[in-house]
């Protein structure tokens, strides 16, 4: 009976529990809700040394080309003298040609050429530089005159103009040379021609280099062996 009336309690004790809960919870739903009233701020004052700053001004883009016009006329110079360096160097290598293949004929030359070989290829590059009608008729004492005559007394200073005439001449006479007078002869050869052919192609580049000689070209290398 006890421990009924215990329990019996212990029921009315959890009733009245959740009914005081349920109290409260509708007093707190009943109770209307007052919304918070924001007071708007009054804004601060304005910095006086702020006042005449203005506003950050972005600077303009750079331009990758410059706008002054002495640059463009500065390029324009560089390229026109540029233009004309090449083609003097063009027109320099292409009047000096001849006497490239030239050298390199009388380079190629062995020990059984004759007086009258390298004679001949001397004449065929001067006939590249000069009409035909003053070159192809020499011959002789007038031919000898004439190779001596295109040096100058300085040109003749540095380069033994009397042996070369010597051993040219002696083409004429008939007469066989040794080997090394004919080696000699050709290292002669292609030093009148290194001295005179520069002087004789500024007064006229006439004629074309010979079709033979064109065959040889790209072996200039091989006139260092005259």
């Amino acid at each position: 009976m006890i421990a009924r009336a215990i329990d019996s309690l212990k029921q009315v004790k959890l009733a009245m529990t959740n009914i005081c809960f349920l109290f409260m919870l509708t007093n707190l739903l009943s109770t209307p809700v007052i919304a918070a009233q924001i007071v708007p701020q009054p804004p601060a004052p304005a910095n006086p040394a702020l006042a005449d700053m203005q506003d950050i001004i972005a600077p303009e883009a750079i331009s990758t080309f410059p706008s002054a016009p002495g640059y463009y006329l500065s390029t324009i110079l560089i390229l026109i003298l540029i233009a004309a360096v090449i083609s003097t160097l063009i027109n320099r290598r292409r009047r000096l040609a001849p006497l490239k293949h030239g050298i390199v004929h009388i380079g190629q030359l062995d020990s059984t050429a004759s007086i009258n070989d390298i004679s001949s290829l001397i004449k065929r590059v001067l006939l590249s530089y000069l009409p035909r009608e003053t070159v192809a008729p020499l011959s002789g004492e007038k031919w000898l005159h004439f190779l001596r005559a295109q040096l100058s007394q300085k040109q003749s200073a540095n380069f033994d103009i009397n042996r070369f005439i010597e051993l040219l001449g002696q083409g004429y006479q008939r007469a066989s040379l040794p080997q090394n007078d004919i080696e000699q002869l050709k290292q002669l050869s292609c030093q009148w021609l290194t001295l005179a052919i520069p002087a004789i192609s500024k007064n006229g580049y006439a004629n074309s280099a010979p079709q033979d000689a064109a065959k040889n070209q790209g072996h200039t290398r091989e006139a260092e062996k005259c």
